[in-house]
């Protein structure tokens, strides 16, 4: 099992940060987002990969005590998306079963262990109880929101849309996704299909594409509490919860 931290895009919703840190680096409780996400994701790969762009320096700078780490560039990350992000370590990923994260976020390792216990050659982490956070988050959770529905099997059926109802989001996909051998093989089946618009698609519009190609893409709900830092107003909030011990994973 490998794992790949997509951190090339600059955060500019939180310019008040990002301006002259890459968000990776926004620490939580004196430790970096990307570290929080090192430390959980080490215990289950055995290789790591960042995708930078932004700030990349900076990035490398804190992570040079980590081991078994390697950096690549997505030099074009300024006009590019999530998507083209993965892609640019496409040969470092080599058909290895993959763990994809964001770089904003940040989560407890028992969440990467219920991704890694699933069989399905893609499933994705989600939040089933995710109002309760986007409430303290936004004056409307669904101001905020992306449809999240699920078929009775637990498969995902639709992502990413803007949502009218609650009732429309079954959960909120977090940003982690389990890629096998056999759904890394299958996604590069249907790369070729969108290559013309490789660059602009973001991870739930892709997410959709392989669902309407008949994709099984299992949602596994997380157990434990995690947090997307998105604006300044996030990261505010985020150091009043740990004060208030809502995140008790974090030691």
């Amino acid at each position: 099992m490998k794992s790949l931290i997509l951190a090339a895009g600059r955060g500019s919703r939180i310019n008040e940060i990002t301006k002259n840190h890459h968000k990776s680096l926004i620490k939580l409780k004196r430790k970096p987002l990307i570290k929080w996400q090192i430390d959980a994701l080490t215990k289950f790969s055995i290789k790591t990969c960042v995708v930078t762009g932004y700030n990349e320096n900076n990035i490398k700078k804190r992570l040079k005590q980590v081991k078994n780490i390697t950096f690549i560039k997505n030099n074009e990350w300024q006009s590019s998306n999530m998507l083209y992000s993965l892609l640019c370590a496409k040969k470092w990923i080599d058909n290895d079963d993959l763990i994809v994260s964001y770089s904003d976020i940040f989560y407890s390792k028992s969440a990467i262990e219920s991704l890694c216990q699933t069989n399905s050659a893609l499933s994705i982490l989600y939040d089933p109880n995710w109002h309760i956070l986007w409430r303290m988050r936004f004056n409307n959770p669904l101001d905020d929101a992306e449809t999240f529905k699920l078929d009775s099997f637990s498969f995902l059926r639709e992502i990413g849309s803007r949502p009218k109802t609650i009732k429309e989001c079954k959960g909120q996909f977090i940003g982690l996704i389990k890629i096998s051998k056999k759904g890394w093989s299958m996604i590069n089946e249907y790369i070729y299909l969108i290559k013309d618009k490789i660059k602009k698609i973001d991870t739930t519009t892709f997410l959709n594409f392989l669902i309407s190609k008949g994709l099984k893409i299992e949602a596994v709900p997380i157990s434990d509490t995690w947090g997307e830092v998105d604006t300044f107003d996030d990261y505010k909030l985020y150091k009043k919860l740990i004060r208030q011990d809502y995140f008790k994973w974090m030691k």
